[in-house]
C-alpha cells in the first residue's frame, strides 16, 4: 500500500478496513468487538489524519498502532472468552519436519488455536498475531513501541505456550 494520504474517508476505509478488522479479530477473538474496534479505529484515524507523517512510516503501520490502542482501551476486552475446547481428540503423532513447527502443525485447527491464544498474556497475543500476519520482529517492535529483543521474548513465550496448549501440557 502507498503512504499517500487518502482523499476521502471512504477511500481510507475501503482500502484498509479488512486489514484493521483482521488485526482486531486476532487480538480479541470476538467478531462484534472486532467490528467495534475497527469502527473506532477509523473514526480516530480520520480525526487525526492531519497528524500522520508519511516520512515516519506507512499508513498501515499508523493504523495498526491505533488499532492496538483502541483494542487495549476496549472496555472488558480481556473478559472476552471463547468456549473451552477439549484437546483430547488432537492427534499426537508428527508426520514430517513441518509438523513439528507449532505455527503450522495445527493450521487446520484454527478454533483450538484461537481458544489457546485467548488464555495467553496480551503481549504474546499481539506478537503472535502480527508475526502470523507477516510482520518481522523489527516491524512488530516498532508497532508496539518495544525493542526487537522484547518482541523475540514475547514470540518465544507465545510459541512455547501455544505448543504446550496444543499438546495438552498447559
Amino acid at each position: 500500500m502507498s503512504n499517500k494520504l487518502p482523499l476521502s474517508f471512504e477511500q481510507l476505509y475501503l482500502t484498509y478496513s479488512p486489514r484493521v478488522y483482521r488485526w482486531a479479530y486476532r487480538l480479541l477473538h470476538h467478531h462484534e468487538t472486532a467490528e467495534e474496534v475497527t469502527q473506532e479505529t477509523f473514526l480516530r484515524a480520520w480525526r487525526y489524519l492531519g497528524n500522520f507523517d508519511p516520512a515516519k512510516g506507512a499508513i498501515s503501520s499508523w493504523l495498526y498502532r491505533i488499532t492496538v490502542q483502541v483494542t487495549s482501551e476496549q472496555a472488558g476486552y480481556r473478559k472476552v472468552r471463547l468456549t473451552t475446547v477439549s484437546l483430547d481428540n488432537l492427534p499426537w503423532e508428527l508426520h514430517g519436519p513441518a509438523a513439528a513447527d507449532p505455527q503450522t502443525r495445527y493450521a487446520r485447527r484454527a478454533h483450538q488455536v484461537a481458544a489457546a491464544l485467548g488464555t495467553f498474556a496480551h503481549n504474546e497475543q499481539i506478537a503472535l498475531a502480527l508475526r502470523a500476519s507477516g510482520y518481522r520482529e523489527v516491524e512488530i517492535a516498532r508497532h508496539v513501541g518495544k525493542t526487537p529483543r522484547t518482541v523475540r521474548t514475547w514470540l518465544s513465550l507465545g510459541r512455547t505456550h501455544l505448543l504446550q496448549a496444543m499438546e495438552g501440557e498447559r
